[in-house]
């Protein structure tokens, strides 16, 4: 798989969840007192071209980032993107995780994303080892892994797909292994229930990238393991289990109330709840978080928890916010940026949505928020009010319904006088070969259109709003950008400039755009 690795080479994406302001986050959730992001040392195991990092790095000037990947020609792209974006932080090297120097840690942070499960038993034995030499004492790990049961399922596509598919290179054996799913598809009896559950698994592949489907479905490594077996793995090396970086799926409530009655009357610890969730809901990948075996960690947590942390949310009302009900008892609906809708008769709740709604893509403090929420209400700012916000907060947050952090993201809610794109975004959008995917502020992939790039490329903090309109004109005068309206070129004009209006306000909104105030 090496050589693959070499020449085909993986999707760079950014991971939310690896990021060390979310694991801090989570650690401090759990009684944890973890480095802030703003100062700490991270290292990423497997980091391939090194994005994710590089993604997390640009921001945090005064923290300090270590990737480390077995494939040179990963690490050489990922050190022209450091160099590229002037940055003194990050160092990337290309090394087997089993030759990590003794004096490298300690880390505050590891993160080692879709590795685990695809080496063999010394590697993983030897990524478990690094995480305990070089894990700080209030430091977090994360690891990914492909999990059981769910995973007896995908392995059956698996074996099919590698007894069908003939060794050649990479994207010939992607090609051909999603000729055979399509196959599959088409051809399997509609009434045979294993074909039902086919025709629902193999509906995927077509948003999978010929990298994912080779190196996940088609190289020899791919070992997924039981919850419990992971977790055991860890005691013997002096660590433990803190939690998952999902922290719904901590929670069998996601099964109804009924399930989670039943698990918890079955369950004798919190390791037992979440390996009977893993078998209800067939479970086949976890994002699991992991602290020193010594640590002080603390499950039994309340919104208290969310003292001076900042809060986010998707959420838009369904009428103009300015028409939301907020009397106590009528109902009111909000939808997240994932089309769930939140309908809620709680005045306190609606406020909260409104408050942070105002101030999207941005975030506030609880104790801001509480403030907020007060003054839409009309009432005092006292505990109650305090210990209400919070509480319905952290429901919403283990529920995956809200953004938590303790750091607050430079983003801007509404366009500066100046525009500045997001910096990686930029850098992304200025490459020959650009593929129209940018990292936000948020530390998520976005897809942009040529004319999202052409503003972003505008956008270097000294241009105003008419600036970055004749920068535009600019890039279709020299032949960079066309467009077209009504079959007819779009060149220059009041047109162009509504249009780029709208991709201003859609880029903010979107979290592309620093907060002017933003260090």
């Amino acid at each position: 798989m090496h050589d693959a690795y070499e020449t085909f080479l993986y999707d760079n994406f950014p991971f939310e969840d690896t990021h060390p302001d979310w694991l801090g986050f989570v650690g401090h959730l759990f009684g944890l007192a973890p480095a802030p992001a703003t100062a700490c040392r991270m290292l990423e195991i497997g980091c391939g071209l090194g994005g994710n990092l590089i993604g997390i790095a640009s921001l945090l000037p005064d923290s300090e980032f270590v990737g480390i990947d077995l494939a040179a020609a990963q690490i050489e792209r990922g050190r022209a993107d450091v160099a590229a974006l002037g940055l003194k932080n990050v160092r990337l090297e290309a090394m087997d995780v089993r030759d990590l120097p003794d004096d490298v840690g300690p880390f505050d942070y590891i993160a080692c994303h879709g590795v685990f499960s695809w080496v063999g038993d010394e590697v993983k034995a030897a990524i478990l080892d690094a995480v305990a030499r070089h894990l700080a004492p209030n430091g977090v790990a994360y690891i990914s892994f492909n999990t059981k049961p769910g995973w007896f399922a995908r392995g059956m596509i698996r074996d099919m797909a590698r007894r069908v598919v003939k060794p050649g290179p990479p994207p010939q054996m992607a090609a051909d292994a999603r000729r055979f799913f399509s196959f599959l598809r088409e051809h399997a009896p509609k009434h045979h229930r294993l074909s039902r559950w086919l025709s629902d698994e193999l509906a995927m592949f077509d948003q999978l990238s010929d990298r994912y489907i080779y190196f996940e479905y088609l190289v020899e490594e791919n070992h997924p393991v039981y919850f419990d077996e992971f977790v055991a793995m860890l005691a013997p090396r002096g660590l433990g289990y803190l939690g998952d970086a999902e922290l719904g799926t901590m929670l069998p409530e996601r099964f109804g109330a009924a399930a989670a009655e039943a698990v918890h009357a079955w369950a004798e610890d919190q390791l037992e709840v979440e390996q009977l969730s893993d078998y209800l809901g067939g479970r086949y990948f976890r994002r699991a978080l992991i602290c020193r075996g010594d640590a002080p960690v603390d499950r039994q947590i309340s919104g208290r928890r969310l003292r001076r942390c900042w809060l986010t949310s998707w959420f838009t009302p369904n009428v103009d916010a300015h028409e939301v009900p907020l009397a106590d008892g009528v109902e009111a609906a909000f939808t997240g940026s994932d089309g769930y809708v939140l309908s809620t008769p709680d005045a306190v709740l609606k406020a909260a949505l409104l408050a942070l709604h105002a101030v999207q893509p941005a975030s506030l403090t609880t104790e801001a928020l509480v403030f907020a929420v007060a003054r839409r209400l009309g009432v005092t700012a006292d505990r109650g009010l305090y210990d209400k916000v919070a509480d319905l907060c952290l429901e919403l947050l283990t529920h995956g319904r809200l953004v938590a952090g303790r750091w607050p993201r430079p983003v801007a809610h509404q366009i500066p006088e100046r525009p500045l794109a997001a910096p990686m975004a930029r850098m992304q959008c200025a490459r020959a070969e650009c593929d129209f995917q940018v990292y936000s502020l948020r530390h998520e992939s976005l897809a942009i259109d040529k004319l999202d790039r052409a503003v972003l490329l505008a956008m270097d903090g000294t241009r105003d709003r008419d600036g970055v309109v004749a920068e535009v004109e600019a890039a279709i005068a020299r032949g960079d950008l066309s467009l077209t309206y009504d079959d007819q070129p779009l060149t220059q004009g009041p047109l162009l400039g509504e249009l780029v209006d709208v991709k201003l306000r859609d880029l903010v909104r979107r979290a592309l755009v620093v907060a002017p105030d933003a260090g």
